[in-house]
């Protein structure tokens, strides 16, 4: 069913499935000056070093015998960390080609390991030399999007070039918190400067709340990708329509945790309610703090509160409340390449008692409390909602606090014939080892994993294969940005819940899981077409 985005919004229909529906359009070429510029500075792109193997499970700390000898920047767990925040942070390559990133990360990869595998200096100069590695990665991916697909790969190698001599530059001595960002972004101004004229637990123990809704309850929505030829003009039917009417609707309160925001329609939607009285705030995340919306916001008199940057873990949540009785979650963050370009699913589900639970987070995160600090306070963590007999259950996690590896591990440990997943970022052993387990006990287990993810020396995909799992990287050209389980027909598990350990112990996240055999049905058609694509691109 498709949804034109004008159409109101009050009401949801009970498992009803959203798709955006794509149009037609095509983007400018970079024009063959601009080519030949991108060539020269980009000398050596004729092949694309392995860094690691697919999978592969390489540390920086040397096995000695039964136990480690760990460098000063800690123990596997806290390097583990690093590596998946470069991974986990999908905006840093959201514009590019698979290659084009897959090129990005390769390079990011390597400089991060070789700065957790020096031993000179101290640990607080090494993390300072991480933060400036993931901004040159943020900036490089910043200069090479939004030019045609074709030519991506030779951008960012050119740039590149630039980027690795001053890395190598800043390395050596002791140096202060700001020398590498600031060699890094010179000499991406230069290049910049260059290039201007190119074309831009278990919840058997607890006692559900129950909540009986007037109507039904639940609107499953998924995305429609473009193609990598579309351009900005096709940018049109996006799920963000519901959305803003459920904004302009608003009567007295709507709370924004959005990791990230650039979308124009929601941006003006918020815009709106607080010129109309309604109270409006924003949580985010600091990477993503001074963006344009954001600060938008800001002039207009929203309340803004951002995760410092320099926090292990990331404000990851894609959640709005609204009026206590709404409440939108999923893996799509609020941006248009999430909208037009990924792979993400929504869902609006009407209960006030989950509204409370996802405000009582919210409050939590907006008084400053994040990651481990913030205390586990979910008021209603498993509810029952609709009627009888077929009321769907709910449960709620909120990560770290809550123990959300543990609910997805319970709720896996229910399956007796077949689990499906699609994965944006896969480097969980428990979760794997789950998965494992199950295709060995004879359960089907099938799963897409992000093509670009598994280039990440933590990546769970070969010991997946090997053990039996059927799992394929995913076809489209840009990001599959799903965080999904299905269980047997009649489970899901979804949210803004990467299957990391930063997304377990570090990150703000949040996990829904869902016993509705309807919802269920929704969610396996998605895998469905998401597995076909990436077969397809086999």
């Amino acid at each position: 069913m498709t949804k034109s985005a004008k159409s109101a919004l009050i009401i949801p229909s009970s498992r009803r499935i959203v798709k955006a529906c794509p149009d037609g359009g095509a983007r400018k070429g970079l024009d063959s000056r601009s080519r030949e510029d991108a060539m020269a500075l980009g000398r050596g792109t004729s092949g694309l070093p392995r860094l690691f193997r697919r999978g592969g499970r390489q540390r920086s700390c040397l096995s000695q015998g039964v136990g480690y000898t760990c460098n000063a920047m800690g123990n596997p767990r806290e390097e583990q960390g690093i590596f998946e925040r470069i991974f986990e942070d999908e905006s840093l390559t959201a514009d590019l080609t698979d290659t084009a990133a897959q090129r990005l990360l390769e390079w990011a990869t390597r400089e991060a390991e070789r700065i957790v595998q020096e031993t000179e200096g101290s640990s607080r100069e090494r993390k300072a030399r991480l933060h400036a590695l993931r901004r040159a990665v943020r900036r490089i991916a910043e200069e090479a999007r939004g030019k045609p697909p074709t030519g991506q790969l030779e951008w960012v190698q050119a740039l590149l070039e630039v980027d690795a001599r001053a890395l190598e530059e800043g390395k050596t001595g002791r140096r202060s918190r700001s020398r590498p960002g600031g060699l890094l972004f010179l000499s991406l101004v230069v290049l910049a400067l260059l290039l201007q004229q190119c074309v831009g637990g278990g919840w058997l123990g607890r006692r559900p709340a129950r909540e009986t809704v007037a109507g039904e309850w639940v609107t499953v929505y998924f995305t429609a990708p473009r193609s990598p030829g579309d351009g900005p003009s096709t940018y049109t039917g996006g799920i963000d329509a519901d959305l803003v009417a459920l904004i302009d609707a608003a009567q007295e309160r709507v709370d924004v945790a959005a990791y990230d925001l650039d979308l124009k329609t929601v941006t003006e939607a918020l815009i709106r309610a607080h010129d109309d009285d309604v109270q409006v705030r924003l949580v985010t995340d600091g990477a993503h703090a001074d963006e344009e919306a954001v600060t938008r916001l800001r002039e207009a008199g929203i309340p803004v509160v951002a995760r410092p940057e320099e926090d292990r873990g990331l404000m990851h949540d894609k959640f709005v409340v609204v009026d206590g009785a709404w409440v939108w979650t999923g893996s799509w963050n609020l941006t248009e390449n999430g909208t037009y370009r990924n792979d993400n699913n929504a869902l609006l589900v009407a209960s006030r008692l989950l509204a409370q639970d996802y405000a009582t987070e919210f409050d939590e995160m907006f008084s400053g409390l994040f990651g481990p600090s913030s205390p586990d306070t979910t008021p209603y963590p498993v509810i029952e909602v609709g009627a009888e007999p077929e009321a769907a259950r709910l449960q709620v996690y909120f990560a770290p606090e809550d123990g959300a590896m543990d609910g997805i591990l319970d709720a896996l440990s229910r399956a007796r014939d077949h689990v499906r997943f699609m994965a944006y970022h896969f480097t969980s052993a428990r979760l794997a080892d789950a998965l494992i387990d199950l295709a060995r006990q004879g359960v089907e287990v099938e799963g897409v994993i992000e093509a670009r993810t598994v280039q990440d020396a933590y990546s769970e995909f070969d010991r997946l294969l090997a053990g039996g799992v059927d799992v394929v990287t995913d076809g489209n050209p840009y990001i599959m940005h799903h965080k999904v389980l299905i269980v047997d027909d009649r489970i899901v598990v979804t949210g803004s819940f990467n299957f990391t350990l930063s997304a377990d112990e570090q990150n703000d996240e949040n996990v829904l899981i869902i016993h509705d055999p309807g919802v269920a049905a929704a969610y396996i058609e998605e895998f469905e077409r998401v597995l076909e694509v990436a077969r397809s691109a086999e």
